[in-house]
């Protein structure tokens, strides 16, 4: 049994509209100036963010960073006096509602009879597929009513656990959908999130684990990012992750740039994959125009079996894409490869005039 673990980053999220920490004030702002009877409070944290405008005076500032506008701010509540528990609970709220405002809402209708051109075709459906993948599906589309989905008795020979640095829900909500939807509503079909719902890998019934190291809007336990992010509110979350990294045969990064003032996580990757014992491989799929991001991955891994591939998400996900299993019904989907879809993208990246053996 193969342990695979999935690492997200904001460039998971991002086909859906959700913003990452380098254009999230944007974000903000374009959803208070088209509807400030909606989102009245924006307006101190963007008076706030205003403020500072005299930092660029004297120093160099990226002040559409929301983790560095954040950190300045905190600072100034922490030991400057300024309205710390109020501004605090304001910069929480708005990255929550900045996110649920900004994400592509999942409106399919009830009547799921186009599953198969959905999954295809839809922005959703890409990340279905994949959520698809990650618990073995077969869809069964009949002609007027919600789709049947069951979960195969395979033998499984991968094992796949997330753990995301983002707070939004698109997981929960991609799984929560096909379960609900589902003519036989499978109770199977949902992510572990406690240490007593972890199960053995080879337990084909088995729910991947699926740990936020930053918290999550709907649990109401977000972790602002800054550059102090009180991280111990959330010790059980890095615990798991810990002790799924430590166990890790393969480790698949998807849309984390590695950022510089991200030591938590790089220390998270440093202790725990060193205790690992069978590390295979480590892929890194992640936009990268400048190079920037695939420049810090050399610098931080020392890994002789790692990829780097400065694809979008999207490009990975195109190979999430189904294909029936009758050729005479296309309304039969089975979502098991997630195995041979990786390898498929890999393979593919290789032969791409961009890619570069950033192994050697």
């Amino acid at each position: 049994m193969e342990r695979v673990v999935y690492i997200l980053g904001a460039g998971f999220s991002a086909p859906l509209g959700i913003p990452t920490v380098a254009n999230f004030i944007d974000k903000a702002k374009d959803l208070y100036f088209s509807s400030p009877a909606t989102y009245p409070y924006f307006k101190a944290t963007i008076d706030d963010i205003d403020s500072l405008a005299r930092t660029l005076t004297k120093f160099k500032s990226n002040l559409d960073d929301l983790e560095e506008v954040l950190s300045i701010l905190q600072i100034e509540s922490e030991f400057g006096g300024k309205r710390t528990l109020s501004r605090a609970k304001r910069f929480v709220r708005m990255i929550t509602d900045v996110i649920e405002g900004a994400m592509q809402p999942l409106v399919w209708t009830p009547d799921l009879a186009d599953w198969h051109e959905r999954l295809v075709t839809d922005e959703w459906g890409l990340f279905l597929c994949f959520i698809g993948h990650l618990f073995t599906l077969h869809i069964e589309a009949g002609p007027s009513e919600n789709a049947r989905i069951e979960r195969p008795l395979l033998t499984p020979q991968h094992s796949y656990d997330i753990i995301s640095l983002n707070y939004d829900c698109v997981l929960e909500i991609g799984a929560t959908f096909i379960a609900t939807n589902s003519s036989n509503h499978l109770d199977s079909i949902g992510f572990a999130r406690t240490k007593e719902e972890m199960t053995e890998p080879d337990d084909h019934r088995r729910k991947p684990m699926l740990v936020k190291l930053h918290g999550c809007c709907s649990r109401g336990n977000i972790v602002a990012p800054t550059a102090n992010k009180g991280l111990s509110k959330l010790k059980d979350q890095w615990q798991m992750a810990y002790s799924i990294l430590s166990k890790a045969n393969h480790i698949r990064v998807l849309g984390y740039s590695l950022p510089e003032g991200d030591a938590a996580v790089r220390y998270l990757l440093k202790s725990a994959v060193s205790k690992s014992q069978h590390l295979k491989s480590f892929d890194i799929i992640c936009r990268d125009p400048t190079s920037k991001v695939e420049g810090r991955y050399n610098d931080f891994l020392n890994f002789a079996k790692k990829q780097f591939y400065g694809s979008n998400v999207t490009d990975y996900f195109d190979n999430m894409r189904p294909s029936p299993i009758n050729a005479h019904n296309d309304r039969s989907i089975l979502l098991h490869h997630l195995q041979q879809k990786h390898e498929n993208f890999v393979m593919s990246a290789r032969l791409s005039p961009h890619y570069t053996a950033t192994s050697l």
